[in-house]
């Protein structure tokens, strides 16, 4: 088995069929599985991916959480279960373009000094309008290090990634202190265990479906989103093995130092400039729904961000419709 695509799911019944479908529609000609890791979900998601996976083609499994852990727990399960060299992440969704895993898995056979592959991604707004971001022509791919990912400078996206099986044991798997943020917590202490960059492909072969509800919009992931880097800083300077389990006494005290007040403005500040690049790309009630979200997180700050915003007609480097590929 060369690839094992897991995919965390979480009461994502209306859309995980999309994502499903367009891992089994991969151009890769290898031998793959799919295997799905339901979190406890409450709207009847497992079993509707037990009739997908029952008449599906290619190895499609259906696992399931003890108890609800979000997605780190859900990925250490899954990826327990897997029988690739290769794990691929894909969140729930989401969408991968049809040779993602082809050209992903020619670029991790062939450049063996790197910590893991990934892309750039293009986005879908909450009622399927596409758009991307202009990008100039350039190398088919860069290469992303440690200082890139703790500066907030890297271009590679999270749920596009693909990793060796066997570093992500080595490393110890998913950190589970927090639901936010482990993704790059796994990314740095990969490329610590293993002195190597990330291999970011330019041509975006990942598809973000945008969703009000989702973890990155909802209060806190900001603030929690610093601990990982926190932690990568100390094990640097204290010469702490990346497969040492965190301290978590030593996070939460990090915690109550550091209120997430300021990150929350800047997190209802990008739900608002979110809906209105949807408004922008021609998805109105998307818009709504990102307006509404940001309105009942704090109303005075969305009304003050969404006039300036409105003004400035949201991210003037997005561009409607699906990329083209590959990049020249």
């Amino acid at each position: 088995m060369e690839i094992s695509v897991v995919i965390p799911v979480y009461n994502s019944k209306d859309i995980v069929k999309d994502c499903i479908d367009s891992i089994l529609g991969q151009d890769f000609r290898g031998e793959y599985e799919i295997i799905l890791v339901d979190d406890c979900s409450t709207d009847g998601s497992y079993e509707f991916m037990l009739a997908i996976a029952a008449s599906a083609r290619l190895p499609v499994r259906v696992l399931r959480t003890p108890a609800n852990g979000g997605y780190p727990v859900a990925m250490n399960v899954g990826i327990a279960a897997s029988r690739g060299r290769y794990v691929a992440r894909q969140d729930a969704d989401d969408v991968s373009h049809p040779s993602r895993l082809s050209i992903q898995f020619s670029a991790i056979e062939k450049h063996s000094d790197i910590a893991m592959v990934s892309s750039t991604r293009y986005w879908l707004t909450p009622y399927g309008k596409p758009y991307h971001q202009a990008l100039a022509p350039g190398p088919e791919h860069i290469l992303e290090t440690w200082d890139d990912i703790m500066q907030q400078r890297r271009k590679f996206t999270d749920a596009a990634a693909m990793f060796r099986r066997e570093l992500f044991d080595r490393v110890g798997g998913y950190n589970t202190y927090q639901r936010s943020g482990m993704d790059f917590d796994l990314w740095l202490r990969l490329i610590e265990l293993t002195g190597h960059p990330v291999l970011t492909l330019r041509t975006p072969l990942y598809g973000r479906r945008l969703i009000p509800g989702s973890l990155i919009y909802q209060p806190g992931t900001t603030h929690n989103n610093s601990m990982p880097r926190l932690l990568a800083r100390r094990r640097i300077e204290d010469g702490i093995h990346p497969s040492t389990p965190p301290d978590l006494q030593w996070i939460a005290d990090r915690k109550q130092e550091s209120p997430p007040m300021k990150g929350e403005y800047r997190r209802v500040r990008f739900i608002v400039e979110t809906g209105v690049t949807c408004l922008r790309m021609g998805d109105f009630w998307g818009f709504i729904d990102f307006a509404k979200s940001a309105f009942v997180r704090n109303p005075l700050s969305a009304i003050r961000i969404l006039a300036g915003s409105l003004v400035r007609g949201g991210d003037k480097g997005k561009i409607p419709g699906y990329p083209t590929f590959p990049i020249a």
